[in-house]
Formats: structure tokens, sequence, C-alpha cells
């Protein structure tokens, strides 16, 4: 038995050396991520599927362990933030690494004006109002109007657009099963 921060995993004695336990988050619904070591191009273990675990053990202590994963067939709205993971474990220590990311969304919507015109050929940005820090999404409308938002995450946001003059408003993405939400028509301005 392994256990690392607050995760408990059953695997095959140790030995004395370190491990690295990666885990998927629950955004992993289909495909498969191979795990490989170093620059190696055989594939010694598969996650496949939401929560679950893989225990790479017998990690060199003191030596620099890489790994490296394979992704393939994976759905489009998760994103891996890193593919490559250097692990420098001290004396029988270990490693809790999640694979995946949160759950993000395709959002569309159309934008009008008070006049209940398409705004067409404006840049925009919306900005979470949860997460400030977080760098906001830069979107552009067609000549109907439409926008669309790739990998927006649930929340409030604020929408902001240089219509000929600054305008600003509050949007609300909120869960869904699809994985494409439907904004509708947005009326902006005075």
């Amino acid at each position: 038995m392994v256990y690392v921060n607050d995760q408990v995993a059953i695997s095959r004695p140790l030995a004395g050396n370190s491990f690295a336990l990666f885990k998927t988050k629950n955004n992993i619904e289909q495909g498969s991520i191979g795990l490989m070591r170093g620059g190696g191009s055989s594939v010694i273990d598969q996650l496949n599927g939401s929560d679950e675990q893989l225990i790479v053990p017998n990690l060199g202590n003191y030596l620099l362990n890489r790994m490296v994963l394979n992704i393939e067939n994976l759905p489009l709205d998760v994103v891996l933030q890193q593919l490559k993971f250097d692990l420098l474990p001290t004396y029988r220590s270990g490693f809790y690494i999640e694979v995946g990311s949160e759950e993000r969304y395709f959002a569309r919507g159309q934008l009008y004006d008070k006049h209940r015109q398409p705004i067409a050929l404006v840049m925009g940005t919306i900005q979470s109002l949860q997460f400030p820090e977080q760098e906001p999404l830069v979107f552009f409308t067609n000549r109907q109007g439409m926008f669309e938002l790739e990998g927006v995450k649930i929340g409030q946001y604020e929408l902001m657009l240089e219509y000929p003059k600054p305008i600003k408003t509050n949007i609300i993405i909120k869960k869904t099963d699809a994985k494409v939400i439907d904004l509708g028509h947005i009326m902006v301005g005075d």
C-alpha cells in the first residue's frame, strides 16, 4: 500500500525506492493516456477513463526520473497542462500527479445593440468575476453578431466591447450536459 497527500493506492512492494501516483481527473471519460519513462518510445502503462490510478514504482532515489504522457483519442474539451514530468525523489518519497483539466466548455452567442441590430465585426473579451487573476478570453463577432468562446468554465463573466464606446455587461455560463453552451441573444448598450 502506498499513500501520498490524501491519496491511497495498492502497489507491488517498492523495495525502499520512491514512487509516483498518477490519477486522471473526472472529465477524461474516453480515450487513453499512455505513460512512458524517460525519452523512450514504449508505453509502460495506460490510464483509461475517469478517476483511474496508476502507480509507477521504483523511481530511482536522488536521480532525475522523466515521465512523459502519450495521449490518444482524448475529447476536445480535455486540455493537458503538462506532458512531461521531471521527478527528483528523495529516499522513499512519493509524488501525486493529477492528469487532465478542469471541465471546460465551448459557448456561442449573438450580440445585439439597443436598436436590436447585430453588433458586427467587433473584438470583445470576457473576464471571470470569480477568478479575476485569470487571463480574459478574446473573441470576435461575425457580420451577424455571432461569437464563440472556447475553453470557458462555468461561472459569471463580464463581457466587454469597444463599440463605438466601451460597453460592459455580465453573463452567466451555466452547467449543462452538452459540451456546447448556447448563450442566446445578448442585448448590450444603454
